[in-house]
């Protein structure tokens, strides 16, 4: 091929390859998360002890805590781009699965603080997700193919946020089942990528659009 003969870094190349798929998962999994849950208010039945206003608000509010986490988290060294992305999925879908196994399992009624003490968590996971799952990436692929490779993420993305207004016409059980088994699996899917903080960290002294500062 070109890029080979060039010896320019090609997506179809087995460890970019890889990467795209990595991250065209994690793409489609934090848009369903993120939005999904915001829809998924609709799905409060005031029957059940559950005030649709409060938990939107709750639901709204929850990302705040979300950002500030993976702001700082993924600039620490001890935690880096990888693992906060990691731990934020896994968070999420635990949360969501222990939720299921409250109300399917154990009875657990809507208006039990416990029940929304997790969901405010398992929204924080997916906000702190959000926030790296789109910064991540970009510094995952080197210059030549980094706008192919995030396109086809993208795609992806695009179609968990159409998706994502499908969650009201799910049963609650059934939805947190999806969304959480989704979170953390990723959570396990994003660990096969590399860490990237030290080499964004070394970029302003790389040369620009130098492939060693991204990580192969």
């Amino acid at each position: 091929t070109p890029a080979r003969a060039t010896g320019a870094p090609s997506m179809l190349e087995r460890r970019w390859l890889l990467k795209v798929l990595c991250v065209s998962f994690s793409w489609l999994t934090v848009n369903l998360l993120f939005y999904g849950l915001d829809f998924a208010v609709a799905n409060c039945d005031a029957a059940h002890g559950c005030d649709i206003y409060r938990h939107g608000a709750l639901t709204a509010i929850a990302d705040l805590p979300g950002y500030a986490v993976s702001y700082v988290a993924a600039d620490s060294p001890r935690f880096g781009r990888r693992l906060t992305l990691s731990l934020s999925f896994s968070i999420a879908g635990a949360a969501l699965l222990t939720i299921c196994v409250l109300k399917a399992g154990l009875g657990v009624a809507d208006d039990t603080g416990v029940l929304g003490v997790l969901a405010f968590v398992g929204k924080c996971g997916a906000a702190s997700a959000f926030s790296v799952a789109y910064i991540y990436p970009t510094e995952l692929f080197p210059p030549q193919i980094r706008s192919s490779a995030l396109g086809v993420a993208n795609v992806f993305g695009r179609l968990a946020a159409i998706l994502a207004p499908l969650a009201p016409s799910l049963a609650p059980a059934l939805l947190y089942s999806i969304l959480g088994t989704l979170g953390l699996v990723n959570g396990a899917v994003v660990l096969l990528l590399p860490e990237t903080r030290a080499a964004a960290d070394r970029a302003p002294t790389a040369t620009a659009g130098a492939p060693e500062a991204v990580a192969a």
